[in-house]
C-alpha cells in the first residue's frame, strides 16, 4: 500500500515538474514576444516617418542625409528582434531538454 502512495507521490511530482517548467517556459516566451511586437511596432513607425520625410521634402534639398538617423534606429530595431528570437528559441530548447529529463 505504501508502495502504492510512494508511486502516486511520485507522478503528482512529476506532473507538477512538468506544468511548471511548461508554464514558465509560456511565460518567458510571450514576454519576449510581447517586446518584438512593439519593436515591430516601433519600425513601422520609423518606416513611416521616414516616408514622410520623402514625401514632404525638398527635391532639391532631399539627401539621404535626412533619413540616417531613422535608418540606423530600424537597424538597431532588427537586431533587437533578432535577438529576442534567438532568446525565445533558447528558452523552448530548454524547457524541451527539461522535459525530456523528467520523463526519463
Amino acid at each position: 500500500m505504501s508502495d502504492l502512495f510512494g508511486k502516486l507521490k511520485n507522478t503528482v511530482d512529476k506532473g507538477a515538474k512538468i506544468i511548471t517548467t511548461k508554464s514558465s517556459s509560456l511565460i518567458d516566451e510571450n514576454k519576449l514576444k510581447m517586446e518584438i511586437n512593439s519593436l515591430k511596432k516601433r519600425k513601422t513607425d520609423l518606416l513611416i516617418g521616414i516616408g514622410t520625410k520623402v514625401y514632404e521634402a525638398n527635391p532639391l534639398n532631399f539627401t539621404i542625409d535626412l533619413l540616417v538617423d531613422d535608418l540606423t534606429e530600424i537597424n538597431r530595431v532588427d537586431n533587437e528582434i533578432a535577438l529576442l528570437e534567438e532568446e525565445i528559441e533558447h528558452i523552448k530548447k530548454e524547457a524541451e531538454d527539461k522535459m525530456n529529463d523528467l520523463n526519463k
